[in-house]
């Protein structure tokens, strides 16, 4: 298995060391952004259900070019990056920082290198697909291409985009709170008693 793989949990330790460095001056940020992802107070998804609505509402009403879109985007997060470190050290003080929150930390950090490790070895194995099946792989490909482009038609693009955004957003606390595998497992149970009774049935035509 890749998880029990040496060379995979040594990548896995590498990226935890480089996101720890890389967030040495978010710390405090960082822990507030994850216990607003993952709903740690209730009415958290509700706050990031009214912030990317409220943006997506401006962009709407002032229907900005595409340029101009991702000029400020970029802006802001320029802005971000500079401020941010500043006002952080500010607001919370470096002696506040307990033990609890660099436990903390690291397992955000694990997190977040568990997931770009597995879209990696995801990425592999599609390549391995790809190479050894290449028949498979171009039928997935272009079915799924020309679905994503028949809805992409259908359905309104600002619409889709805002779908998407408020989906990225809400998925961590989804999938925290077991909101995800709760419907799987009911969407799984449903199929699968689809299945038994009509394979019972034709065994009873039988």
């Amino acid at each position: 298995m890749a998880e029990g793989n040496p060379a995979v949990v040594f990548e896995k330790e590498v990226y935890v060391k480089k996101l720890k460095r890389g967030l040495d001056n978010w710390r405090e940020v960082t822990l507030l952004a994850n216990s607003v992802l993952l709903w740690k107070k209730k009415y958290y998804p509700w706050i990031i259900i009214g912030c990317v609505t409220l943006l997506f509402l401006e962009l709407a009403y002032y229907d900005p070019s595409v340029l101009t879109t991702l000029s400020l985007t970029f802006l802001c997060l320029t802005l971000v990056d500079y401020f941010g470190p500043i006002i952080s050290s500010t607001v919370w003080k470096q002696e506040n920082w307990t033990a609890s929150k660099e436990r903390e930390l690291e397992e955000i950090c694990r997190s977040v290198a568990n997931f770009i490790v597995t879209a990696k070895l995801a990425w592999t194995n599609l390549m391995d697909l790809k190479a050894s099946r290449p028949n498979l792989y171009y039928t997935i490909s272009i079915v799924l291409l020309c679905i994503f482009a028949w809805i992409g038609n259908s359905v309104n693009n600002f619409l889709i985009t805002y779908s998407l955004v408020l989906l990225a957003f809400l998925m961590p606390g989804l999938l925290h709170n077991g909101i995800i595998q709760n419907y799987y497992q009911k969407i799984y149970i449903f199929l699968t008693q689809i299945l038994r009774s009509t394979s019972s049935q034709k065994t009873k035509l039988h």
